[in-house]
């Protein structure tokens, strides 16, 4: 039997470990905390809170989809049935959009177009007017690019005339025809080309000008992955991820590269979509987010919020990637988050209230609540030995009083009682977070840290001191 000498070992504490109920290991990935990649005292990052929420607004009902126009700079939502435009510290109601679910929206040079329950609105800038002509049909997407609004009703791609956004030619019509399964969303991607996502494939159009629909297919660029949902795709630093598949595959978390669809998610990751059904998924959503040098992928599911962190993904890979963003027990409730270069902020929607409000990096807190905050560490063998203490690298002093919990496991599964000490104080800047008499280790350890706090937790290196054995 080998034992560790006596001393001291560091512990990452960015990417743990968990046992599931079938035996089977999993990630345990942090919630309401992502990572950072910088070198922190010999650590490779550092565990920072998600971003809290602080209200800026009230809207006029659930949020159901937003866009800032650059042209215009202007901000607009559809707040539960009304257009309303952000003006400062003000709400202006603009006109009504009937319905409950999520709206798409695009805008061009002189309008805004609005994709609701089957129904097309305009709005160019002074009216808000419902499409009457009976080639709108029923769209459940839309795009600006080069001077049309292009739009799909799952079955036809279909555009307005550059001269005329009012009306559609019954001309102007076109499929996505790598395969027979319905359109799902249609897209401008960075180097200007056209991409129908269909529900098992993708295809990319470029302009051409043709006389009737004026985009031509591109037959190398096609690929055998798809979405599940009109919001479940996002293009970020110029690479597409998709919620979705291929044909015969189960949903799952997906980077589409040249000509082919790579996973981007974990296996515990895929467990949580396929916990799901189709029916379930087709309301998920994508959203994006640039934070320094972050670029932060947001799926929307019903009763999860999982964040994905590319810059992290690029460097030590997926699994180290992951978060889970929540409100109390729930989904994380901000949704439709956009930058308001007025403001300087982002801002978002609620899920279940009228609240807007912006992304806070000063607290964690969602909209004055406290939000539990966890995160685990690796199992680490540590056979017969006894841990006397344990010291947690932490940034103290900068918010309120925060208390921090740690349990044990030594199978992955079970945690056993929880030891609580103040994570920060406030400003006591050289406060330390050190657990002692921590005890006996048979096999193999791991850690267990969470609060319930309203200000930012920060932490980096685990330090724990041992007998050797």
């Amino acid at each position: 039997m080998d034992y560790l000498p006596m001393g001291e070992l560091t512990i990452p504490i960015i990417g743990g470990d968990q046992v599931l109920d079938n035996a089977d290991y999993a990630d345990a990935i942090p919630i309401n905390m992502l990572a950072v990649i910088r070198d922190i005292k010999g650590n490779p990052g550092y565990l920072i809170s998600h971003d809290g929420l602080t209200q800026t607004h009230t809207g006029h009902g659930v949020d159901r989809g937003a866009l800032f126009n650059e042209r215009w700079g202007r901000s607009f939502r559809v707040s539960g049935e009304n257009l309303i435009e952000i003006v400062g510290g003000a709400v202006v109601v603009i006109g009504d959009i009937p319905g409950a679910d999520r709206v798409r929206m695009a805008y061009g040079f002189n309008s805004i177009m609005i994709v609701a329950s089957g129904s097309t609105y305009r709005y160019d800038g002074t009216t808000l007017t419902l499409m009457t002509d009976p080639d709108f049909g029923a769209p459940i997407d839309v795009i600006w690019i080069d001077q049309y609004y292009l739009f799909t009703d799952g079955e036809n791609l279909y555009h307005t005339d550059i001269g005329d956004e009012t009306s559609i030619n019954p001309l102007k019509f076109a499929t996505s025809e790598l395969s027979p399964d319905k359109t799902k969303a249609v897209g401008r991607t960075q180097d200007n080309l056209l991409i129908a996502i269909n529900r098992y494939t993708t295809e990319y159009f470029v302009d051409q000008a043709n006389e009737n629909f004026a985009f031509t297919r591109i037959n190398q660029k096609a690929v055998n992955c798809g979405i599940v949902s009109t919001g479940g795709w996002i293009e970020i630093g110029g690479r597409v991820y998709m919620l979705g598949g291929a044909k015969g595959e189960p949903v799952t978390f997906k980077l589409l590269g040249a000509g082919q669809a790579e996973t981007a998610a974990t296996d515990y990751i895929e467990r949580i979509i396929n916990s799901y059904s189709e029916a379930e998924l087709s309301t998920a959503y994508l959203e994006g987010r640039s934070r320094a040098r972050d670029q932060l992928v947001y799926i929307q599911l019903t009763n999860h919020t999982l964040l994905y962190n590319v810059f992290v993904a690029n460097k030590f890979g997926p699994q180290y990637a992951w978060s889970e963003l929540r409100s109390g027990e729930d989904a994380w409730r901000a949704c439709n988050g956009v930058y308001d270069t007025n403001l300087g902020q982002w801002i978002y929607g609620d899920k279940l209230w009228t609240t807007i409000g912006k992304l806070d990096d000063t607290l964690a807190s969602h909209y004055g609540d406290s939000v539990t905050s966890q995160f685990q560490t690796a199992l680490i063998t540590m056979e017969s030995v006894s841990v006397s203490d344990l010291e947690l690298n932490v940034v103290s002093g900068y918010g309120e009083d925060t208390a921090l919990f740690v349990s044990t496991t030594q199978n992955g599964s079970y945690h056993g009682a929880e030891w609580t000490k103040y994570i920060a104080m406030a400003l006591m800047y050289n406060y330390r977070y050190i657990v002692r008499r921590v005890g006996y280790v048979r096999k193999q350890i791991g850690f267990k840290f969470r609060s319930l706090n309203k200000s930012k937790i920060n932490v980096s290196g685990l330090k724990v001191t041992h007998d050797g054995g």
